[in-house]
């Protein structure tokens, strides 16, 4: 549990762009705890990490968008199930016993989005690491579950999401990996605050002072202010979640680390006037 909070507080996660799930956090987290009592090889730890980023990865592309959508935190929900996954291959556990994990997995999804912004945030990949790993050890003893957790009619698929895209899931299982379309966070924030705080690193850098500034206009995705849309934010962890503080940090200082989401620098008088003068319109054409 400690692992996966402490994994997200920065938020410089890495992110699976197609579901915007951070898997390493669940899945690393997991692993960690167990090779920690139970030491592996390098070779062993690695290939059960992809195992768990994969299959994270992979229920996510089943669901999203319309599970994140309804709220859930799929970093959670989906995380869970990876960890799991990841905990059995270092176990080594039989196909039945790694089922059964998988099923005790989706049995504990956790996480809203509500969420983002506070403490409860980071409470959310942590709580996925330890139930995953939970979930593997009671497999491991022959604690069991349905065989069909994640694709019965009442099952974690059909029960969190209106979207069911098995094909997603399994297409190309072992041939291509979503793995490999995982990426990393440059800035210490939600990730789609990303360009805008980088066109204001650029402008920055091209000699524009934050006192020669009148307004910011933003065209961004709707995601974007359904996300990071806090004006005003209070601390640090809101400002995470808010275009309007990234963007004041990139062309005050040029970055936007975790020096930029301290509560001093979020609430600094000059903070505030910059931040202000933001504004953001929705434009749908944008990625």
């Amino acid at each position: 549990f400690l692992n996966g909070v402490a994994s997200h507080v920065f938020d410089y996660d890495d992110t699976h762009l197609k579901t915007v799930i951070h898997p390493g956090g669940p899945v690393i987290s997991a692993l960690m705890a167990w090779a920690e009592l139970h030491p592996v090889s390098g070779r062993e730890f690695l290939n059960a990490l992809v195992v768990g980023v994969e299959v994270a990865c992979r229920v996510g592309n089943g669901v999203y968008p319309d599970h994140y959508d309804a709220g859930w935190h799929i970093t959670g929900t989906a995380g869970v199930i990876g960890a799991a996954a990841a905990v059995a291959r270092l176990m080594r556990l039989d196909v039945q016993r790694t089922v059964w994990a998988l099923g005790l997995a989706a049995s504990q999804p956790v996480g809203f989005r509500e969420s983002f912004g506070s403490m409860n945030k980071s409470f959310n990949p942590g709580r996925a690491a330890s139930n995953g790993l939970f979930a593997a050890i009671l497999a491991q003893q022959g604690y069991t579950s349905s065989d069909a957790m994640l694709e019965a009619r009442r099952g974690w698929a059909q029960t969190i999401s209106t979207k069911r895209d098995y094909a997603a899931m399994l297409d190309g299982l072992g041939q291509r990996y979503e793995a490999a379309l995982n990426t990393y966070k440059p800035f210490a924030c939600g990730i789609v605050v990303h360009p805008s705080i980088d066109a204001c690193v650029q402008l920055r850098a091209k000699g524009i002072a934050p006192e020669q500034i009148e307004r910011i206009d933003l065209k961004v995705h709707s995601l974007v202010l359904e996300l990071t849309g806090k004006k005003t934010p209070a601390d640090g962890l809101q400002a995470k979640f808010s275009v309007y503080h990234g963007c004041a940090a990139g062309l005050m200082v040029g970055r936007a680390g975790e020096d930029e989401y301290e509560d001093a620098f979020v609430t600094r008088a000059d903070t505030v006037a910059l931040r202000a003068k933001v504004r953001a319109v929705v434009d749908d054409r944008i990625d």
